[in-house]
């Protein structure tokens, strides 16, 4: 049986200037890649902000994130990396982000459109950050989704947005009508994984 490990939204970064929560974030990359080599895991999936800040990182936090990634992506495992919000330079459009750097490793993928990939012999689906993620499934239907899972950077209607029980309000305006994005719109895949929200939860059976 072929595994994954997925992980998200580290938002690499010294938050208010503390080293501690870098470290923290350092600690959670080391973890990844140690976790992959320990069960024998030759595909990483990320869901999206690796770096916290879309407009400059910081010195120290290329060093230190970097030096993790020389160690591990030596071409023995294979990390693909949606992108997220906080990875785009440009709030509409996924051209230019923080995130495109790292390609320069073996065996690493930038997903910066919506796509469809069969990783040893498994359908994913993927959608980075978009504002229209009810047109990016459309258009991805076409590859089977009954048969594929998706990995999604994006904003989904209900979901818990913190633990005193927030909950996300999201409408778009789609084919001339403003529409809600729930759950509903995952409802064709064997299951759905989604970065964006930091508060973990189940949102519908798959």
């Amino acid at each position: 049986m072929t595994k994954f490990l997925l992980f998200t939204d580290v938002h690499i970064h010294p938050h208010k200037k503390s080293e501690e929560r870098l470290r923290d974030c350092l600690d959670c990359l080391v973890w990844v890649f140690e976790t992959a080599k320990k069960n024998n895991i030759k595909n990483i999936l990320f869901g999206g902000d690796f770096f916290h800040d879309r407009s400059k990182i910081e010195s120290i936090v290329l060093h230190e994130t970097f030096a993790i990634l020389k160690k591990y992506l030596d071409g023995s495992v294979n990390l693909y990396v949606l992108l997220g919000n906080h990875d785009l330079w440009y709030f509409e459009k996924t051209s230019i982000s923080s995130a495109s750097a790292l390609a320069a490793f073996p065996n690493v993928y930038i997903i910066d459109k919506p796509e469809h990939l069969v990783i040893d012999g498994v359908n994913w689906h993927f959608i980075p950050f978009t504002h229209n993620p009810i047109q990016d499934i459309d258009n991805l239907e076409k590859h089977n989704p009954q048969d594929s899972f998706l990995l999604g950077h994006l904003a989904v209607d209900g979901a818990k947005l913190n633990s005193k029980g927030s909950t996300a309000d999201v409408e778009i305006e789609h084919d001339g009508e403003m529409t809600k994005v729930s759950s509903n719109v995952f409802k064709n895949y064997k299951h759905t994984f989604l970065g964006h929200y930091h508060n973990a939860q189940t949102i519908a059976s798959n």
